[in-house]
């Protein structure tokens, strides 16, 4: 059982500050993952960065924020969840300040590494401390993250446009800073459970050696060659040379892949030894955890993948600004945000599974039609109008996708695999620049050659035009346009930049259709079907996604739950989603019971009810809760065996989306029931 720290936030003003810190810290995970983004084009021309540098300086935060995560909430949960925020907090400043000083592409990557360092650190610590002392206030935690992608993009643009690229890591540092004191002066501490601390250092050094071999590969391909080589590759003090009969790219991808598959075999073997694995690999024989996290992969690797190719082209190419441009970005944002109001009706309408379904259909249409409409003329407006469809369709599997994965996992699991899915989550996030960036690379390599053979550029002339432009990501066209090139030329080299981006907004979308096969594969979850009497207490009947309620406070506390598992990455996080839904329902029960011969209807019930009072009075955690939530189910189930023969059949949906049975039972039957057994039916049926 954790141990949580009582003193600090007993009073309103104490719960508030504490709750800043918190969102500040969450807020500064999701900005260095959007901010860089928008400013990417200025760093690139002011630094100098070639294409495989400019992915590199996008991609690296997200690959070591994969790779430490669930070792970061593995040290929250031994030394305690605020001293490793903390220290991400300062680590996260250093990074910054590193990166803003940066007079080279290998200082500023060096910076970004540490901030991936220091979001591995912060994200588990912040969500464990935010469900075991404010689980009521979770809601907020969803529009926190629509407001900070609102404004990550629009933040970028502003201050590199006008204070330059070197804003874009410093203003990390002042709020840092503010984060920082009311963490240490307000926040409660958790700590874990007194033991050994067993960090799996060898799976660690596997699967960060293994996936960062294959993002070497898939971002260093179009510089060393695919398969021939084109340049000399350094390593270990050797030089592969370009008189080999192969690249080293292919060798690095299979070793890298080999080193994956011995990182899951090892992991296997940890469980079977009983010890702590980073991951739990028996999971994916869950087909609805499989595909889901499958889903999750690739909506991430398309979402982060436009997130570094469309600057490019609204820069380089529609000659945009930087600021312009984020305005732009933050239509999908807008349109995810739009998506999370309406998802509860969409899902009412035609299910949670399909929800998710419809909202890849919506994305992959917006995603090709974009590729397709791209000129050089495309007004931004129609730009954001599309991202905004995009947006919302994304919004609409946010919303819906992380409950049916988590569904599904038998009980005792749920830590581990609200882990895994935050991973792959994080890993997608790499893969997107690599992906998408890489086939803009392969594209630009091919077209720019071919529009400046038609204009009859002198070919070695156009060559190194065409390896010039490639190298700095476009940023060559801006420069030409802006010092007088020839218009015949500009013009060449962005027809030839559009024709490159459609080809990558394309391989997007087939990586998205990908994602709705796959989606089309995750089972129903059973709470989506189970037959619910119309006219019963509200017990906590669950419609795809979040516990229906009586009150507009009880929805808000609802869809916090669902906005919580979209991060879950914890097991404190995983325990308070796997039991909201039996303690809403005791809690009704309880309620709602005006006899005593109701309240005795479920035996015990009124008792764990009490214990689970007086628990929570006294600052336990969710572990105490589990306890006496699966007495009250136990409890529940059997009053529903006994009274179960006047359950319905078959359900039936009614024109104001609950759920009726279907039973041969007399009509009157559901009126003349004791309101005991209806009450506690309900009450078993929502565990």
């Amino acid at each position: 059982m954790t141990n949580v720290e009582l003193e600090p936030a007993r009073t309103a003003r104490g719960r508030s500050l504490a709750l800043s810190a918190l969102a500040l810290a969450l807020a500064l995970v999701v900005l260095d993952g959007t901010l860089v983004g928008a400013a990417l084009p200025v760093i690139i021309g002011k630094l100098h960065l070639n294409f495989a540098q400019a992915q590199w300086v996008n991609g690296v935060y997200a690959i070591v924020f994969a790779a430490l995560l669930i070792t970061g909430e593995r040290l929250g949960h031994r030394y305690g969840r605020r001293t490793i925020i903390a220290a991400g907090l300062v680590l996260l400043m250093l990074g910054s300040v590193l990166a803003a000083v940066a007079h080279a592409p290998s200082t500023l990557i060096w910076g970004r590494i540490v901030q991936g360092v220091a979001a591995a650190a912060i994200l588990p610590g912040v969500y464990s401390i935010a469900n075991a002392r404010y689980r009521r206030r979770r809601a907020g935690a969803g529009a926190l993250l629509v407001a900070v992608a609102v404004a990550g993009p629009l933040l970028g643009g502003w201050l590199s446009t006008s204070f330059g690229w070197t804003w874009v890591f410093l203003v990390n540092v002042p709020v840092g800073l503010i984060a920082l004191v009311l963490l240490i002066l307000w926040v409660p501490d958790i700590t874990g459970r007194d033991e050994a601390l067993d960090l799996d250092v060898d799976g660690f050094l596997l699967g960060g050696a293994g996936f960062g071999l294959v993002m070497f590969g898939l971002i260093q391909g179009p510089t060393f060659g695919w398969w021939r080589p084109l340049r000399d590759f350094p390593i270990l003090g050797l030089t592969w040379s370009t008189r080999a009969t192969m690249s080293p790219t292919p060798v690095l991808l299979v070793v890298g892949l080999l080193l994956c598959l011995l990182f899951v075999l090892w992991e296997r073997h940890r469980l079977r030894a009983r010890r702590p694995a980073l991951v739990d690999p028996n999971l994916l024989r869950l087909p609805g955890f499989r595909w889901g996290a499958l889903v999750t992969l690739l909506i991430a690797i398309t979402n982060f993948g436009l997130l570094f190719v469309l600057p490019l082209y609204l820069v380089n190419v529609l000659n945009m600004t930087t600021l312009r441009a984020g305005a732009v970005l933050s239509a999908a944002a807008l349109g995810a945000l739009v998506a999370a109001r309406w998802s509860d009706a969409v899902a009412r309408w035609c299910g949670a599974v399909r929800t998710v379904r419809l909202g890849l259909t919506i994305d992959v249409i917006a995603v090709a039609v974009l590729g397709l409409v791209l000129s050089t003329r495309l007004s931004g407006w129609w730009v954001a109008v599309l991202l905004l469809c995009y947006g919302f369709g994304l919004g609409l599997v946010g919303a819906r996708l992380p409950r049916i994965v988590l569904s599904k996992v038998p009980p005792g699991q749920g830590g581990p695999a609200g882990a895994t899915q935050s991973t792959a989550l994080q890993i997608g996030a790499a893969l997107g620049t690599a992906v998408l960036g890489g086939a803009l690379s392969i594209a630009l390599s091919k077209d720019l050659s071919h529009r400046l053979d038609l204009i009859h550029m002198p070919r070695v002339t156009g060559t190194r035009l065409a390896e010039a432009t490639r190298d700095s990501a476009g940023i060559a066209i801006p420069d030409l346009r802006r010092h007088g090139g020839a218009d015949a030329i500009v013009s060449a080299l962005s027809h030839a930049f559009t024709d490159a981006t459609r080809t990558s907004l394309l391989t997007g979308a087939i990586v998205l259709l990908i994602g709705l096969l796959a989606a089309a594969r995750i089972p129903a979850p059973t709470w989506e079907f189970r037959p619910v009497r119309r006219g019963l207490a509200a017990a906590g009947q669950v419609v795809a996604g979040g516990a229906a309620a009586k009150s507009p406070a009880e929805t808000s506390e609802g869809e916090g739950t669902t906005e919580a598992d979209v991060v879950a990455v914890t097991e404190t996080e995983i325990a308070a989603s796997e039991t909201a839904t039996a303690d809403t329902a005791t809690a009704t029960v309880i309620e709602e019971t005006a006899s005593p011969e109701a309240a005795t209807a479920v035996p015990g019930l009124t008792e764990t009810v009490a214990a689970e009072t007086v628990t929570s009075d006294n600052g336990t955690t969710e572990d105490a809760v589990a306890e006496s939530s699966e007495d009250a189910d136990e409890s529940a189930v059997d009053t529903v065996q006994t009274v179960g023969r006047h359950a319905a059949a078959e359900p039936v949906e009614t024109d104001s989306g609950d759920i009726e049975s279907a039973s041969e039972a007399p009509s009157g039957a559901s009126e003349t029931a004791p309101e005991s057994e209806r009450e506690a039916k309900d009450s078993g049926a929502e565990s």
